[in-house]
């Protein structure tokens, strides 16, 4: 491949990798301008961490020839980065949300003799709402995590106050900023995947990614489709829960030494692509 070749394929990927992010931050009111001075922000903090040399930051001098970012800007920008302070991700409460939920479905003597869950009472021994969230609710407080399983519509509440599990996940409302938080999350790794296999060095190991796609299904069997992905795939993550569960830290001492692992499925709902034919054109049609 040729590097003007190489170029084009970049930047028709950093385009489609755009459109989703660019879809989020117009629909949360963030304005081109705020996004170009936090696209200077990224790039420079990218430069810096990951593309030094001996395991030293990259100097700036590097930095601004990489980016094309003046150096007394470089200097600034990094400046400000060194005095910030990360926030937490704002997402064990999705997480912690979606075990009380997933238990509510699976743990035994919480579903009628249907499988379907029961309404279960605020407290008291099992089944109650307090036991399911003193096993599965981690240190969120239980009234938080009632309150937001009612406000999304994930928990209602029956005629005589019980409470009634109605969906098996938890998902924040839409442009909530816990919701915005999740979905950047979800950019972030996914991309974070992509990226290290496609810049790792020859002969280390990559991270799995797969997918299984059709160009071309009928629009008619997408409600069938979501419906299968729904069950399999939350059958599939919550096998993956339990494993991670299984394995995570048992002292201070590994938790210092931990790692963030896992996995995510998503659904692919795109414009039909057309199938092209690799046979070789007959000359005489």
């Amino acid at each position: 491949m040729s590097s003007d070749d190489f170029k084009s394929a970049i930047v028709l990927a950093a385009s489609r990798a755009l459109r989703p992010l660019a879809r989020m931050l117009l629909a949360s009111g963030l304005t081109f301008r705020e996004f170009n001075a936090l696209a200077r922000r990224v790039f420079v903090s990218v430069a810096t961490d990951e593309f030094g040399r001996g395991g030293r930051p990259t100097n700036i001098s590097r930095v601004s020839l990489m980016t094309g970012i003046a150096r007394k800007e470089v200097k600034r920008l990094r400046d400000e980065l060194a005095q910030e302070h990360p926030d937490v991700p704002a997402l064990r409460k999705t997480t912690e949300a979606t075990r009380v939920l997933s238990a509510w479905h699976d743990a035994p003597g919480y579903q009628d003799a249907d499988g379907v869950p029961l309404a279960i009472p605020r407290d008291g021994p099992p089944p109650s709402f307090a036991a399911l969230h003193h096993e599965h609710g981690g240190d969120i407080p239980a009234s938080t995590l009632e309150k937001d399983l009612l406000r999304t519509g994930a928990v209602g509440i029956t005629e005589n106050g019980r409470l009634q599990a109605l969906t098996r996940y938890f998902m924040p409302l839409p442009l909530e900023a816990e919701a915005v938080d999740r979905a950047g999350d979800v950019l972030m790794t996914m991309g974070n995947t992509v990226t290290r296999n496609l810049t790792r060095q020859p002969g280390t190991m990559g991270r799995f990614e797969g997918r299984a796609t059709l160009p071309v299904v009928p629009a008619r069997a997408e409600a069938e489709f979501r419906q299968f992905l729904e069950a399999e795939g939350m059958r599939f993550l919550e096998a993956m829960d339990r494993w991670l569960l299984e394995h995570a830290p048992e002292s201070p001492i590994e938790a210092k030494n931990a790692i963030r692992l896992g996995v995510g499925v998503y659904q692919i709902t795109e414009p039909a692509v057309p199938e092209t034919s690799d046979a070789p054109e007959n000359p005489n049609s």
